[in-house]
């Protein structure tokens, strides 16, 4: 165990990861560049890919601001010290947290856990909501149909383009609430 941890080899194990999803990323983009440059719709391409990252990139911060800031608050209940129970006959006390990793954990490293915790969760849900690209561009570039629903008295552009935007927005809210507390109970 200590091997693996003094020489590195997780490191190098995750920034082959990185690299090995970067070059992934690399080829597809270069392989999408040329076929979108083909059909002369490199526009397109351009604003898939930036509002890929754009929705990518304010997700991961937000979820590692709310999964960060819900950690400290949890932080604060973490007790590294043995908590001892007391018998009544003499004053001995027997340990009942101790466990082998307590010498390890102090709360820099404990805080360090944290933010790489934060930081790959955020990104696997950050790669969830970046699929979603589509129905942001729609709320964006909304217009209005002329219509108007005759229960509710919405134009109907709301229910094509503005509506999926509130239901990503409320799911994705939904998801970072469970996933912090899931987190959190670990």
């Amino acid at each position: 165990m200590q091997f693996i941890f003094r020489h590195g080899l997780i490191l190098f194990l995750a920034v082959l990861v990185g690299i090995l999803m970067l070059l992934n990323f690399s080829f597809n983009l270069y392989a999408n560049i040329l076929w979108f440059k083909a059909m002369d719709y490199i526009s397109v391409l351009y604003t898939m890919v930036f509002s890929n990252l754009s929705i990518r990139i304010a997700s991961f911060l937000f979820l590692f601001v709310f999964f960060f800031a819900n950690l400290l608050i949890t932080r604060r209940f973490i007790k590294l010290e043995k908590a001892h129970v007391q018998y009544e006959e003499d004053d001995t006390a027997i340990p009942f947290r101790h466990f082998s990793l307590q010498k390890y954990l102090n709360p820099k490293v404990i805080l360090q856990i944290f933010l790489l915790g934060n930081a790959i969760l955020a990104f696997v849900l950050s790669n969830i909501t970046a699929g979603q690209w589509l129905t942001v561009q729609a709320y964006l570039n909304s217009t209005s149909f002329g219509i108007v629903d005759p229960v509710f008295n919405k134009d109907i552009g709301f229910y094509i383009f503005a509506l999926p935007f509130y239901n990503l927005v409320y799911t994705f809210l939904v998801s970072a609430v469970i996933a912090s507390s899931c987190y959190q109970s670990l």
